[in-house]
């Protein structure tokens, strides 16, 4: 069983002819895991695949199962860690649901290990691309008489203090 594997077991045997002479033998069998792993990305190469940022910042996190691997392992139990690389970084346990993947290309590489160290990966890229137009908080409209200078001299010309315009995007400085 998976419980034997890498440590040798002592096994006995025995063997017994017509007339009942009986002779047996000790050896020790050690137990080798050697089923290949399997993993399968959720998207294949050469598709990437596209995402947009959020409304409210320039990131996009997946859920728990979007981009989840599909892990084909017969044997001993099996540990998934998955790296970023790209315009989002970094490293971690199971998969990348959660992890807000920043504007750019990302590649996700899994690679699943087994309890004996035999390994296998996969990789597929995600874009993730800002598609959020940018909000414009306009002033309101005012009307400005050129006596508003409160000196009833219709001089033509008056001083106005507006608020300015507040765009904002989820992406960039405007």
């Amino acid at each position: 069983t998976c419980d034997d594997v890498g440590s040798p077991v002592e096994v006995m045997i025995v063997v017994e002819d017509i007339a009942g002479n009986v002779d047996s033998c000790a050896v020790m069998v050690t137990v080798v895991d050697t089923f290949l792993l399997q993993i399968e990305c959720p998207f294949l190469p050469p598709y990437p695949v596209t995402r947009s940022t959020s409304t409210i910042n320039c990131r996009y996190i997946p859920d728990m199962d979007e981009f989840r691997p599909t892990v084909v392992a017969p044997d001993c139990s099996t540990m998934v860690t998955y790296g970023l690389t790209g315009a989002t970084t970094g490293t971690g346990m199971s998969n990348v649901g959660g992890v807000p993947f920043e504007l750019g290309e990302t590649t996700v590489t899994y690679t699943a290990t087994d309890a004996s160290g035999n390994t296998t990966s996969c990789s597929f890229k995600v874009i993730i691309e800002d598609t959020v137009d940018p909000i414009m908080n306009c002033p309101l409209s005012v009307e400005i008489s050129t006596n508003d200078d409160g000196m009833n001299d219709y001089n033509c010309t008056t001083d106005y203090t507006w608020n300015h315009p507040n765009p904002s995007d989820n992406c960039s400085i405007i």
